[in-house]
């Protein structure tokens, strides 16, 4: 299993936020991994989206990690992670336990 960890950049299929999310992925067919939000949306900038409100309306922007106990994968949205005296947060859906994430300005 991949254990790459990072931002991915994530849009509706279809444009229809009930169909889920597409991923930008590799030639290997894996998530391409950014440091940053601000990475992830110049490598869109890149590709070709010009419109800057396009950036924010059309793209969502997650965390990919991996819980350390279970090894559960999980995408998580910027706003469901929590801030405590440790860091920056998430708790494991399967095993319940919490992990942290790097979150980089």
């Amino acid at each position: 299993m991949d254990k790459k960890t990072g931002i991915v950049i994530g849009r509706p299929i279809e444009g229809i936020s009930l169909n889920g999310l597409e991923y930008a992925l590799d030639e290997q067919g894996g998530y391409i991994h950014f440091k940053t939000i601000d990475e992830a949306k110049q490598f869109l900038r890149d590709s070709g989206v010009e419109d800057e409100d396009d950036l924010e309306d059309c793209f969502m922007y997650k965390h990919h990690a991996f819980c350390p106990q279970c090894g559960e994968e999980h995408l998580i949205d910027p706003s469901d992670l929590l801030e405590d005296e440790m860091g920056t947060r998430s708790n494991c859906e399967k095993c319940e336990a919490p992990f942290y994430i790097t979150v980089t300005p």
